[in-house]
């Protein structure tokens, strides 16, 4: 049999760096791996494949096991163990973060990407993807720089946008946030964007070039509120497992 752990949802999972290479012995482990595992009452299997066992999925199909999610190097396959099928889902969302930086002369941070020079709605907030295991709060941090150069402090949460037309049939989760600047001084070191400046904030939200959404958001920005991290007593989750967001 293969070596495996169980975890709180009856799910199997086995050990990816045990699995054999030869895709015979493999399905042999596999066939009695299953049938002790039907046995024991687990409801299902998810099975992870580095992409130096690639040989082994034709294996694990013919065994039953259908594709769950993948990514650059792996693939993870489920198997229902019980004759009611097993839906464990895999990743649906993705998320981003977008940063509002005002500064003290009443002045946007924007941006025009490259690959928007012939739309009407020019300038936008600059923003991007939050990484795996990023916290939103450096994310955003992160990419107000990339794009513009400027550093810049966060403060709070002012939107979220739950957006369904995304990538590979995901959602998308995007986290407007408002940011203070360190720094005044564009460095457009983005090849993607195509112009940064610093707009008057009423130019902004009166140009019919702005993407309505965007104007509401500096709108929100401006009033100040919004939802900044907090830490709660006896929670068990440290800062760098879980990022907690309180009304301000």
């Amino acid at each position: 049999m293969f070596s495996y752990r169980v975890n709180c949802h009856g799910t199997v999972l086995p050990d990816a760096s045990a699995l054999p290479a030869d895709p015979l012995t493999f399905g042999l482990g596999l066939k009695e791996s299953l049938s002790a595992w039907r046995a024991a009452g687990y409801r299902s299997v998810l099975l992870e494949l580095p992409i130096d066992r690639s040989p082994l999925i034709p294996v694990a199909v013919d065994a039953g096991f259908l594709f769950h999610h993948s990514t650059t190097r792996e693939l993870t396959l489920l198997c229902s163990l019980t004759p009611e099928p097993v839906f464990v889902p895999s990743v649906t969302h993705t998320v981003g973060a977008g940063g509002v930086v005002l500064n003290d002369h009443r002045e946007l941070l924007v941006v025009w990407e490259a690959a928007d020079r012939a739309s009407p709605n020019r300038y936008k907030l600059p923003g991007g993807y939050v990484d795996p295991g990023e916290n939103i709060c450096s994310a955003v941090e992160r990419e107000v720089f990339e794009e513009t150069g400027v550093r810049s402090r966060f403060e709070a949460v002012i939107c979220v946008r739950h957006w369904h037309i995304n990538l590979f049939g995901s959602s998308n989760l995007y986290f407007v946030c408002r940011l203070a600047p360190l720094t005044l001084e564009i460095e457009d070191v983005d090849p993607e964007i195509h112009d940064v400046r610093w707009m008057p904030i009423d130019q902004y939200l009166a140009s019919a070039e702005i993407y309505p959404f965007n104007q509401r958001v500096v709108e929100l920005a401006i009033r100040g509120g919004g939802m900044a991290t907090g830490s709660l007593a006896g929670y068990s989750r440290s800062p760098e497992e879980v990022e907690i967001f309180f009304e301000v």
